[in-house]
């Protein structure tokens, strides 16, 4: 995938699990591990549901990372995102983990793909510092 390519009507949204040592201390790596799978599972069959299907969305998580990051695609690309936050509370309600999300948004397709990660990267980062803050 060209990162450098403008991309045409694209979301990308990051979506991170919190507290990871204090997940492993409490559950242990394995565990960890079967709840992040379940958060891919749980965010794929989200990508799965939406009109237009996976074909014009995907989901990938980095072996071993708390991240996962999605590109949506299209003009249905905002109701998907929706599915995917909805997705995300009933994990976070069912396995009582946190999990914080950020994205950024092109509508106009001159933005590259390497552009729009970067935004929502800088996002999730202005996201966890809100998070930290507010438990201070």
């Amino acid at each position: 995938m060209d990162t450098n390519a403008p991309a045409s009507e694209c979301t990308v949204a990051i979506f991170e699990m919190q507290d990871r040592a204090a997940v492993v201390a409490r559950l242990g790596e394995w565990k960890l591990e079967r709840a992040l799978e379940q958060l891919d599972a749980v965010l794929c069959e989200a990508l799965r549901a939406a009109p237009n299907g996976a074909p014009l969305h995907q989901i990938d998580r980095a072996a071993g990372g708390v991240e996962m990051v999605a590109v949506l695609n299209g003009p249905d690309r905002r109701e998907v995102l929706g599915r995917l936050q909805a997705a995300v509370a009933a994990f976070q309600r069912d396995t009582g983990l946190r999990v914080i999300a950020a994205w950024s948004d092109d509508d106009s397709g001159h933005e590259s793909l390497g552009a729009l990660f970067s935004r929502a990267e800088l996002a999730l980062h202005q996201r966890r510092g809100e998070v930290l803050a507010a438990a201070a």
